[in-house]
């Protein structure tokens, strides 16, 4: 005989993984104070790198433009510098979960 419950635990999981979404938004829209600078630092530099990555290049002058603020803000190692502060926050989970959320916010 199958199980007949396969359904609602699906259910239950997109619920779960539902209410994370909302508590993501909760540590961000949290107080400032309790996220460390480097950490608002690399959110704030995500969001301007998905903006810049996005830009339609319509000329030079915006490709130039493009070129030089992707590579003013280090877009190239966002990835490691995001993991070197894993590293450092290490033993503290709601800054964790602020550095998984600041790796998914932006345009």
């Amino acid at each position: 005989m199958k199980p007949t419950h396969t359904l609602p635990g699906h259910a239950c999981v997109l619920c779960l993984l539902a209410g994370s979404a909302f508590a993501a938004d909760v540590v961000i829209a949290g107080p400032l104070e309790s996220i460390p600078s480097d950490v608002s630092a690399i959110a704030d530099r995500q969001i301007q790198c998905r903006e810049w990555m996005m830009l339609e290049i319509t000329n030079e002058g915006t490709d130039t433009a493009a070129e030089l603020a992707l590579t003013r803000l280090r877009c190239d190692s966002l990835a490691a510098d995001m993991s070197a502060l894993r590293n450092k926050y290490s033993q503290s989970s709601a800054t964790l979960h602020a550095i998984d959320v600041a790796g998914t916010i932006g345009p």
